[in-house]
């Protein structure tokens, strides 16, 4: 894990030098602040924003997600996101950012897109 802005900054440039494309839209998440959406293996689904950037390897590379909403994709692949941390923890006017946050394996990550909850709305009210 990565803590001290400079650091973040080199190792910013190593994973721009040698990530993958995944891991460069984890530096866009991070260093941007934009939302995105992950879909595991196992169906599940998160919400959320990268909170910590780790050196590539290809062994084992992890990514933390501040938590904004978690739920699953059905047999049809439909998006169902069920928990909303916005409402039920953070609106309670908690700082702590990291409150409700998620370790996932890189491996396990099926795939990832950047977040837009209008478009989300718009596919779900047609359901």
């Amino acid at each position: 894990m990565i803590k001290r802005e400079n650091e973040n900054w080199y190792l910013a440039e190593v994973i721009r030098k040698t990530g993958n494309s995944l891991q460069i839209d984890f530096l866009r998440s991070y260093f941007l602040e934009e939302i995105v959406m992950m879909t595991l293996k196992n169906g599940k689904v998160y919400v959320g924003l990268v909170s910590e950037l780790h050196e590539p390897h290809p062994d084992s590379s992890f990514v933390r997600l501040i938590l904004f909403y978690s739920g699953y994709r059905n047999e049809k692949m439909d998006v169902n996101l069920e928990k909303d941390y916005n409402l039920n923890v953070y609106s309670d006017g908690n700082e702590d950012t990291d409150l409700v946050s998620v370790v996932i394996s890189e491996p396990e990550i099926l795939s990832m897109t950047f977040y837009n909850q209008d478009v989300y709305d718009r596919l779900n009210s047609e359901n």
